[in-house]
């Protein structure tokens, strides 16, 4: 067993800052993340012998399948850090219940009750979920800080934990107290006995009988009634609590700094304490209500504190799928039948065993957990003993582990497996001959960086896909194996998507190509019409890189040959199963042509999928893809937003929110919270761009504190550059309802994170995200006047897309480049340095007249004349005034061209505005021809048009501005 020592960095990411504590079978560490700051407390397991694992993860299981409750301490996530599991909890800094009665932190009636209450509560939610704590005591409870709303007193929220722990040291020590000796000054973590503490446990748990939520009722009572007595009430059993109450009471013995317990308390407490469990309170929410009337009594106070209230936990136990991306694992228990036939048992020896029922996804994996970490035991007790051919089948049950461990999230256990698994297959190759096993050996090569690429590490995923390339070419090129070019197919294509989201679109599109030759040779020339499937695939996968490429008429050509092939499959050769597919390859299409400034087309597609989606969940139900009909919907609602129908927009944004929202927050898809997030993050920007920045910065809210959740207590690091993302959009809102200050700092959050991601994790392909972020705050300083400010994340901004361009070859940034450049130059060009500003333009001209001209980006025409115009103020100021009027020509001639030639319309008072500018200029040089008078007058007519029709401030301040420094040439 590995040692966790202060100072040391485990997963990468989290510092350990000191033990907290240990006992019987668990050590808890404190942690911080050196990402986000975030402290955690670590619980991992002490005793490492199998049984106490399989403790362990009963206790795991237990934990996560709790409902999300101020009063119960969660279980965040969880993760493998060598051989162990270790689970992360919020950490709560104010130590627990026991050491606040023992150092007299509650005063006041109104504090003992207000904590008395939430602690009830905390129960009183696990008690609806169907469960029984068995070990309550102050102990157990950790106290939160908080200023209580009463009479401003200082108190704590409570939160219950140590779930299932105390019954996993009872069996664990084979039924025997167990606790190693502690190093003087250690705080011990207190240690059960019997899968109780005595000094709390009720007469039944004492003497061994059917336990049911009425002796966690008792224990409650004992723990309120030590909250009185300023210590341990019971120390010789919890069983006498009656007892030791009433000699408390008649007494009237009284601690000093604790008040006198009030009668109607003591009536609650005895009710507590009934021998007859029958006798006692029904439930803590009976006792609750008890006492709430008993603060009003004492105090002449109505008790405050909204409590939350938590649904009963399901009747049915959740049905497991086993899969993650559409990829199957084995039933847990068809590996232990195997393992039992491995050592030589009956393999029906495995039909006894019953998991636990767990009542969410993430509890059934870890109740499969435990099941494969056993057959992972017989499997190499039957190596030890001599049976060779279970290597072969511990590989295998290591690669399915590695598919559980991804559905957990738990990324390290993933790869952990992933790599016992290549490793047993490497051994059995390359020493052993087993020449048979090569594919095998590149699949789970491939599994291996599937799942490494999702954990956002796609350099190491390209380099397992070319291993298993390799592999692959060998055995189909060299071997002859023809029977597996769908499987070196497959492999090209998965390495094509890694590096198409590394940046690399061309090279991506070679692998696409290289894969769509395999697969159309082998359906159209060898008769595999089972691979059409995944031809239609090769093809989408060519389709999405083109189209990012900007190529949108060739990613539809593409689309269409890839819905040809689905179309036929499902619809003439019953295929039902690919009707998904096919409602992806009509959404795929739908983006395509939505770039070609198509949306109605695109609308018309996304019908068809969400007619598709709706049959099969409405009419197949198939209620697992509700998902993807939320899906559509928002792709839809993204279509209709550009045909400028925000109305309709943000209705079908609704539906897919309300969907996803059902999904993650009743039936308990958590696994989709993402999803509902950025579904959240769309609405919220349409909401903001149809005027109402407020409506958006609630939904913004929302998405953050999901993105924040998933992030920074459950682990998902993958997803930090999404929050970065919803933080820069929430400050954008933020900007636009004049809240600049607000708008900062949340500016400053999202250029934190993607620094994180690009300068420490590596993550290049962010980069380009975090100089947006680094312009949107340089933009923001100089709306606000701070020039001095503004320029620093300027200069960053333009230098990190500077090195994009010009040495990454990131060709279609080269907009993004210029106009950070132009917003630059304006900046230093109002800091009054025009010559300095005059340069940047420049680089920025020279950029915008290679996109228009030799690459026909009609679109930036507009940007490049903007340049020209910036240019000509600053050389104004320099006093070249004959310069400024010559850069103002071809300013003016290209938005001439732009509106009178191309129906640019809304350019109009763009054009207004260069033309009166050039004719200031002219009027300064002292040189107004008659033609040039008329010119100007046709100017300001058309300046006054666009003013009425479009109500543009900017053009109304141009208007005022020419009517007094133009009036000697308007007034001829």
């Amino acid at each position: 067993m590995t040692s966790w020592n202060p100072g040391e960095v485990i997963l990468g990411e989290y510092r350990i800052e000191k033990e907290l504590g240990h006992g019987g079978m668990g050590e808890v560490f404190l942690v911080k993340s050196q990402s986000t700051g975030r402290q955690f407390a670590v619980k991992k397991a002490l005793v490492q012998d199998k049984k106490s694992r399989k403790m362990f993860l009963a206790e795991l299981q237990t934990w996560i399948d709790l409902p999300e409750h101020p009063n119960i301490l969660p279980c965040r996530f969880f993760r493998t850090v060598d051989e162990e599991i270790a689970i992360f909890t919020d950490y709560i800094a104010g130590g627990s219940l026991a050491d606040w009665i023992a150092k007299r932190k509650l005063i006041t009636i109104e504090q003992i009750l207000d904590v008395a209450i939430q602690f009830a509560w905390g129960l009183h939610a696990i008690h609806e979920r169907g469960l029984i704590h068995q070990d309550v005591k102050p102990a157990n409870v950790l106290m939160k800080p908080a200023l209580w709303v009463g009479t401003g007193g200082y108190v704590a929220i409570p939160k219950v934990t140590d779930f299932g722990l105390a019954r996993a040291r009872l069996r664990a020590a084979a039924g025997a107290f167990f606790s190693p000796a502690l190093s003087p000054g250690q705080q011990s973590v207190l240690v059960s006995s019997g899968g109780m503490t005595p000094a709390y446990a009720s007469p039944e748990q004492r003497t061994g009988q059917p336990l049911s939520r009425k002796t966690d009722i008792w224990s409650w009572g004992v723990s309120v009634l030590d909250m009185f007595m300023g210590g341990v009430s019971c120390p010789h059993g919890g069983h006498i609590a009656a007892e030791v109450l009433e000699s408390f009471l008649e007494t009237a013995q009284e601690e000093v700094g604790i008040p006198e317990m009030p009668g109607d308390v003591a009536d609650i407490l005895r009710k507590c304490f009934a021998c007859d469990p029958a006798e006692r309170w029904g439930s803590l929410d009976e006792s609750v209500r008890g006492m709430i009337d008993a603060i009003q009594n004492a105090t002449g106070r109505t008790y405050k504190r909204q409590l939350h209230y938590t649904a009963k936990r399901q009747t049915q136990a959740v049905q497991h799928d086993r899969r993650v991306e559409n990829v199957h694992w084995r039933d847990s228990r068809e590996w232990l039948r195997e393992a039992y036939l491995a050592i030589g048992h009956n393999p029906k020896e495995a039909d006894s065993y019953q998991p636990p029922p767990a009542y969410s996804r993430k509890g059934a994996g870890v109740a499969d957990l435990a099941v494969y970490e056993e057959a992972e035991r017989l499997f190499l007790r039957a190596i030890e003993a001599g049976n060779t051919d279970a290597h072969e089948l511990l590989a295998g049950l290591y690669a399915d582990k590695a598919l559980l461990c991804s559905s957990l999230d738990d990324s390290t256990g993933t790869l952990r497996a992933y790599d016992q698994c290549i490793a047993i297959y490497k051994r059995l190759v390359e020493q052993e001959g087993r020449r048979d096993l090569l594919k095998d050996l590149a699949g789970f090569c491939m599994n291996k960086a599937v799942a490494v690429k999702t954990m956002g590490d796609l350099a190491g995923a390209v380099t397992l896909y070319n291993e298993c390339i390799a592999i692959f070419r060998q055995l189909v090129e060299q071997d002859g194996r023809r029977d597996l070019a769908n499987d070196l197919a497959l492999a090209l294509m998965n390495k094509a998507v890694a590096i198409k989201t590394m940046g690399d679109l061309a090279g991506a599109v070679a692998l696409f190509d290289q894969c769509i030759v395999i697969y159309k040779r082998l359906v159209e020339q060898d008769g595999r019409r089972e691979l059409a499937n995944d031809l239609a695939s090769a093809l989408m996968g060519k389709a999405n890189a083109i189209s990012v490429m900007g190529d949108p008429a060739g990613a539809v050509t593409l689309f269409d040959q890839c819905i040809a092939i689905r179309r036929r499959l499902v619809e003439q050769e019953g295929r039902r199963e690919l009707a998904n597919d096919l409602a992806s390859d009509l959404m795929g299409k739908a983006l395509a042509i939505t770039h070609m400034g198509d949306p109605a087309g695109a609308v018309a597609l996304y019908d068809q999928c969400i007619a598709i989606r709706k049959r099969q969940l409405e009419q197949e139900g198939r209620r697992e893809l509700a998902d993807h009909l939320a899906k559509a919907l928002i792709n839809k609602a993204s279509a209709v937003k550009a045909l400028d129908n925000p109305a309709e927009a943000i209705s079908l944004y609704d539906q897919g929110v309300a969907i996803y929202k059902r999904l993650v927050e009743q039936e308990g898809r958590r696994e989709l919270a993402n999803d509902l997030a950025l579904a959240l993050l769309n609405n919220a920007n349409a909401i903001r761009d149809m005027g109402d920045p407020a409506g958006a910065v609630a939904l913004y809210d929302q998405c953050i504190t999901i993105y924040k959740r998933l992030v920074e207590q459950e682990g998902r690091r993958e997803l930090a550059n999404v929050l970065a993302t919803a933080l820069r959009d929430s400050a954008n809102a933020l900007k636009a309802m004049g809240d600049l200050a607000g708008a900062v700092a949340l500016y400053d959050r999202c250029i934190a994170i993607r620094k994180r991601l690009v300068e420490q994790e590596g993550r290049i392909e962010l980069a380009d995200d975090l100089a947006l972020a680094l312009l949107n705050k340089a933009d923001l300083f100089h709306t606000m006047g701070n020039l001095a400010a503004a320029i620093p994340p300027y200069d960053q901004g333009v230098a990190i897309y500077k090195r994009l361009v010009e040495q990454e070859g990131r060709r279609e940034l080269a907009n993004d480049l210029a106009i950070a450049l132009l917003n630059n130059a304006n900046a230093i060009r109002d800091m009054g340095d025009p010559a300095g500003a005059v340069a940047l333009y420049d680089q920025c001209i020279t950029i915008y007249k290679r996109l228009v001209e030799p690459e026909g980006h009609r679109e930036t025409a507009n940007t490049m004349a903007m340049a020209l115009m910036n240019k000509a103020i600053a050389i104004a100021i320099m006093g070249d005034l004959a310069g400024a009027v010559t850069l103002f020509d071809r300013c003016i001639a290209i938005r001439k061209r732009l509106v009178e030639q191309e129906g640019r319309i809304e350019l109009a008072g763009d054009l207004a505005w260069v033309q009166l500018q050039r004719a200031g200029l002219l009027l300064k040089l002292g040189n107004v021809p008659t033609d040039e008078i008329t010119y100007t007058k046709r100017a300001f007519a058309l300046l006054k048009k666009e003013v009425h029709r479009t109500r543009r401030s900017d053009l109304q301040r141009l208007q005022h501005w020419a009517q007094d420094y133009l009036a000697s040439i308007l007034e001829k």
